[in-house]
């Protein structure tokens, strides 16, 4: 059966969050009682202040706010999906459910049903990952940086640490003593060797190249054929040529791209190969012959200068 790629497994994580929430205690909770975490939702950890405002401002959110506000007999709607909490000393700490949260707020409401679960930093994240992606499809980008926030969150290194410690895990150099294949595979479905190198690279592309991605013009699974490029305008070149191309390329269909620019690179070795097996023929050269042979060695030490 073909797997949905690129997104969580549904049936792993119907059942994960299964497990992070049993036992969790359903509860009205006044909103002054509930607090949000910095940084903590997946969705808007990434993004820049202004942006995170405008993503849970009151216009953002009117839909929301108007269903709650919309009045069944005599009292309004209110809120239908519980959002999920955890107790911390004095309060509530909001895990999932922030644009439900706010929206309660705008509507008036003064309470709000909530899914109260002692959970662990972990679980905490994971939950919220699950949650997160369920409710609303993220694009690749967004998903990319969410599952590096967890691991950084889970493993307590910087990026590039991390990436080094998935790259050896990846090659074999180093135990997995975090459980980092498992994890993502049970929120992705996709292991440490796709995180260590095909959404490493998603990373490493540039906003224009990231921008490709979002518009459907780019699989991101390619992204690794860009970030391979090491001439600064030759990638430029392919990254117009896929904008111009007007469909999403296949694989095949990128590497057609990329050739236009870039000489493969086991084409540069045999090139490399061919000149050396000349020497020992340009060395034994005289008279009109070897002139000829030293002008051509010095056209092409002008080449690479």
């Amino acid at each position: 059966m073909a797997k949905n790629l690129g997104r969580p497994a549904a049936t792993d994580n119907a059942d994960a969050m299964r497990q992070i929430l049993e036992g969790a205690e359903l509860a009205l909770l006044p909103l002054s009682k509930i607090r949000i975490a910095p940084d903590f939702n997946p969705r808007s950890r990434h993004m820049a202040a202004a942006k995170r405002e405008e993503q849970f401002s009151r216009e953002a959110l009117a839909g929301l706010v108007h269903s709650m506000s919309e009045l069944v007999g005599n009292a309004p709607r209110g809120v239908l999906q519980p959002v999920l909490v955890r107790p911390i000393p004095g309060g509530y700490q909001l895990v999932a459910g922030e644009r439900r949260f706010h929206a309660a707020g705008y509507a008036n409401l003064t309470k709000i049903p909530a899914l109260i679960k002692e959970m662990d930093d972990e679980q905490a994240r994971a939950a919220a990952i699950i949650e997160n992606s369920q409710r609303r499809n993220l694009d690749p980008i967004s998903e990319t940086r969410e599952g590096f926030a967890f691991l950084e969150q889970l493993t307590g290194l910087e990026s590039d640490e991390l990436l080094s410690l998935l790259d050896s895990i990846r090659k074999g150099r180093q135990s997995d003593e975090f459980g980092l294949d498992e994890k993502l595979r049970a929120l992705y479905d996709e292991g440490v060797a796709t995180w260590s190198q095909t959404r490493a690279a998603v990373l490493r592309l540039n906003s224009v190249e990231q921008q490709a991605i979002l518009d459907g013009l780019l699989n991101y699974r390619h992204a690794g054929k860009l970030t391979a490029i090491k001439d600064r305008d030759a990638r430029a070149n392919v990254l117009r040529d896929i904008l111009n191309f007007g469909t999403q390329p296949s694989l095949k269909e990128l590497q057609t791209i990329i050739g236009r620019y870039v000489t493969p690179k086991a084409e540069k070795l045999d090139r490399g190969k061919d000149l050396q097996a000349l020497i020992p023929g340009l060395r034994k050269l005289g008279g009109e012959k070897g002139k000829q042979a030293d002008e051509l060695i010095r056209r092409l030490q002008e080449l690479l200068d």
